[in-house]
């Protein structure tokens, strides 16, 4: 005899074990037990082996709805297919895809990048790509991510006010999927499709000294400190990156210890330089001069 709603909201567990297993037909039953809990289960023979299928528990699985469940499996039955293997196959389908979400790839690729950038700058890739990417296709499959997907989440940071940005997330969406080909968990690169898709940015170029303005400029250097009230080891720094060629924020970090007076030269290590290979820079005559006019200071301090 089938069950009715209100035999299964009104079922209760049976201390003694009978009538803990109703019968709706079909294999169809629902078990109560102990703590409350009434769970849908279907036996089933495959094979020649009994088995048996859970489907949920009840109410959050209603009469209607397990039964509807039972009637799948059946057919399933009759395709040849074993249910719970089928069930099986399915869980680790879901578990796939999550490990293999944009997301999910895209903080293994940052991860893998850490070590090649200083920590602010990581930092700051990986806030905005949930900000704007992993927001809206993070929880996608990478390889089920189509074009049109891509080029919304772009056009979102577009949206923002903000061309560049949009431009430097395509550049780090386009290095995840090299990262997801290069591991297996893709097979193209989507961002080759979105070239000139977004808006273009305008050109600006980088300020620089005209070469007629040099010797005027180095003019007012060299009085910089006594003409106009500048401080000495700005002067000697700013001197310094002329002859060297090096960065404003390695000269600022420089150490003594980088310095080999005998070779003339000065190493200046990974972790300061912006590709995090050790540099060595050649010291001409002059260079190791201010360099010692500055270690005087230092040694009169």
């Amino acid at each position: 005899m089938k069950l009715t709603n209100t035999e299964c909201k009104n079922a209760r567990y049976n201390p003694e074990g009978k009538g803990n297993k109703l019968s709706d037909g079909g294999g169809l039953h629902l078990q109560l037990h102990e703590n409350g809990s009434k769970y849908w289960r279907l036996s089933y023979r495959f094979l020649g082996k009994q088995k048996l299928f859970s489907i949920g528990t009840y109410p959050l699985v209603s009469l209607a709805e397990a039964r509807a469940k039972r009637d799948e499996v059946k057919k399933q039955i009759a395709a040849g297919k074993d249910p719970s293997t089928q069930k099986k196959l399915a869980k680790l389908e879901l578990k796939t895809n999550h490990d293999n979400s944009f997301e999910s790839i895209g903080r293994e690729w940052h991860s893998q990048k850490l070590h090649t950038w200083k920590p602010e700058h990581a930092a700051n890739i990986l806030k905005r790509l949930e900000v704007y990417i992993f927001k809206t296709i993070g929880s996608r499959p990478i390889k089920d991510v189509t074009t049109p997907e891509l080029l919304h989440a772009l056009r979102l940071v577009e949206k923002a006010g903000n061309r560049d940005l949009a431009h430097r997330q395509l550049q780090h969406c386009s290095q995840i999927y090299r990262y997801a080909i290069a591991t297996g968990r893709a097979t193209h690169d989507l961002t080759i499709n979105l070239k000139g898709a977004l808006q273009p940015l305008k050109s600006k170029g980088l300020a620089y000294l005209p070469e007629a303005e040099l010797p005027a400029f180095l003019r007012k250097l060299e009085k910089y400190d006594t003409d106009f009230g500048g401080n000495l080891l700005t002067k000697l720094a700013f001197k310094l990156m002329i002859l060297t060629f090096v960065r404003s924020g390695e000269i600022r970090g420089a150490k003594w210890e980088e310095i080999n007076w005998e070779k003339a030269q000065w190493k200046i290590p990974a972790d300061r330089m912006k590709m995090k290979e050790a540099h060595i820079v050649p010291l001409a005559t002059q260079s190791l001069e201010i360099l010692n006019e500055v270690r005087k200071m230092a040694l009169s301090d």
